[in-house]
């Protein structure tokens, strides 16, 4: 499972049996994930059974790391007794002709304009940070709709201006 890890200790760790995901937290800091890409309902034991998932930076020092009873978090605790949740997010995504929205964390966005023939490109890229926790998100033409679980918010996209 290792590689890369050099600059960093491992000190604890979590499975979870119903996500077959494994967590451990680092003295850097860090929470390492990996995912069992094994199908039989067995726990792996080599590496080629793992595949890293995800890497998050959260408090220095962590020395416990837990799945919570409700399956979207993940608590941590450090040396100095700090605490620190995570919460896992479905991220949202969306395309048409004219652009490309797509959900980085639960404020921010990504929108990618069509730069002309039908072409994305790195040129037309704005990271937008949105004042609500987006739950959902849709786009028709150059109108942009997100939605927090209560309220609905309308956007005209415009040359990289959000009106």
């Amino acid at each position: 499972m290792g590689g890369g890890y050099s600059d960093d200790a491992f000190t604890c760790l979590d499975y979870n049996f119903r996500k077959r995901t494994l967590i451990v937290g680092s003295i850097n800091g860090k929470v390492y994930m990996w995912k069992c890409n094994l199908t039989m309902n067995i726990i792996p034991l080599s590496a080629e059974s793992w595949e890293p998932f995800c890497v998050v930076n959260t408090i220095p020092n962590i020395v416990s790391i837990k799945w919570s009873s409700y399956m979207g978090l993940i608590h941590m605790s450090n040396i100095g007794n700090n605490h620190a949740m995570l919460s896992e997010t479905i991220l949202q995504k969306k395309m048409n002709k004219i652009m490309k929205v797509i959900q980085i964390n639960h404020k921010t966005l990504e929108i990618i304009l069509d730069g002309g023939l039908g072409k994305f490109d790195k040129e037309n890229i704005k990271r937008i940070e949105m004042n609500e926790t987006i739950k959902g998100l849709d786009i028709y033409n150059n109108i942009l709709l997100t939605w927090n679980g209560m309220t609905a918010f309308l956007y005209q996209i415009g040359r990289f201006i959000l009106s």
